[in-house]
């Protein structure tokens, strides 16, 4: 015998009881993370029981994990020794209505009541990709990006650049949230199984006015912004066995509104909700809220990656901000904000100008030739670092 009751410092909204404080239904709101519940009862032989929920097409809606314990009023056995407190996060808000059951290691049920998650939140499809398949991209080559990295280099010590390697699944996700689309890259390393972390790339803030109208479709210069999936994604896939993501930001995204920008509102739950559609797309099991995430930009994207930290530096879970070339960018210039939780490392062809940020300094005569020019063209220098350093900075992250 098993029953579910209400937290004793929840409220009451979400809960229907019974008169002796039995629950017979949970509902969980759009956008709440997570709703905590209290099971009395164990298992034969006192195991402990743990918690599915499934939707009325029996397809998973919540991870469910134990999470402490606490004692009640209500105790059928008297022993009060079977309030086990466990929370309930969704996959998911658009997964509806079904149960949430108490069962054993063989799937015996306990106790169960109706589950249910309130319509609306973030709402992810997959647009194209999601195929594992091997890939290449240009590369520096982790061994000589070291020693510029370590301030270790020799007098006319040089960069090579080789081949990234990785199999991958390349994709691109519309994300719905309060009736906008957002359209978001994703890179999964064939192997990953963790989805409660990712690196997140921000393209050059280039997107024009006259790009807004292909947006919805994906059409016209947006295919161009894609190819960074692959030449992040394959970079940072050859190791780390993490998802990369690139969300492609139109003009109004500066706006950093919820309405104009994929993080501007929600952006923890969109995180997730993105991490979920990764796994789902790739076949392998959810594991749980995204808890930390390392962000890259690119020149002027840095803009974007202020953005990001602004809306969401405060909840800890930003662990390294990269800035690729952002400082030879001419125009106005907007560090990465310091976070008690980041890291901040600047990889530029300009000289440090911040002694509180790890700066590597790859100037012209640290490349004996460049994929896109004579390295003594500053472009192609900015190009280089922008396009060409991921898989060495990736390797040496700190994010575990």
């Amino acid at each position: 015998m098993a029953h579910f009751l209400k937290p004793k410092n929840a409220g009451k909204e979400g809960f229907k009881q019974r008169a002796d404080g039995v629950l017979t239904a949970m509902s969980i709101k759009a956008f709440d993370k997570s709703k905590d519940v209290v099971l009395w009862g164990g298992g034969n032989g006192g195991e402990v029981l743990s918690l599915v929920a499934y939707n009325n097409k029996g397809k998973l809606m919540a991870n469910c994990y134990l999470v402490g314990q606490e004692k009640h009023a209500y105790d059928p056995d008297g022993d009060h020794l079977w309030y086990n407190i466990y929370r309930v996060i969704p996959y998911d808000a658009h997964e509806g209505t079904g149960t949430l059951t108490a069962v054993d290691k063989k799937g015996m049920p306990f106790a169960r009541i109706a589950l249910s998650i309130e319509k609306g939140g973030v709402d992810v499809k997959l647009a194209s990709g999601g195929t594992f398949a091997p890939a290449q991209e240009a590369s520096v080559d982790i061994s000589s990006f070291a020693s510029f990295r370590m301030k270790t280099a020799k007098k006319g010590e040089t960069l090579r650049v080789s081949t990234a390697f990785a199999t991958v699944a390349k994709m691109r996700f519309e994300v719905t949230r309060a009736g906008t689309t957002f359209h978001v890259g994703a890179c999964v390393p064939e192997g990953t199984v963790d989805f409660t972390k990712a690196y997140i790339f921000f393209h050059p803030d280039t997107m024009e006015p006259k790009d807004t109208p292909n947006y919805a479709k994906f059409t016209g210069r947006w295919t161009s912004v894609e190819r960074y999936t692959s030449i992040m994604g394959v970079q940072g896939g050859q190791v780390r066995k993490t998802v990369v993501l690139i969300p492609f930001m139109t003009i109004e995204s500066r706006s950093n509104q919820g309405n104009t920008n994929v993080f501007g509102d929600h952006g923890l739950e969109t995180l997730d909700a993105i991490l979920h559609a990764c796994a789902t797309a790739v076949k392998r099991e959810v594991t749980g809220p995204v808890n930390r995430v390392g962000v890259l930009s690119y020149s002027s994207g840095i803009q974007h990656l202020v953005r990001f930290a602004n809306k969401l530096g405060g909840t800890g879970i930003i662990r390294e901000q990269f800035d690729l070339d952002g400082p030879h960018w001419k125009a106005k210039h907007n560090s990465a904000p310091k976070l008690k939780s980041a890291k901040n490392v600047t990889v530029s062809q300009d000289g440090p100008t911040d002694p509180s940020v790890e700066w590597i300094h790859l100037h012209a005569g640290t490349w004996t030739s460049t994929a896109y020019g004579p390295p003594t063209d500053h472009m192609a220098l900015h190009e280089n670092i922008g396009k060409l350093t991921a898989r060495a900075l990736i390797a040496g992250s700190v994010m575990s």
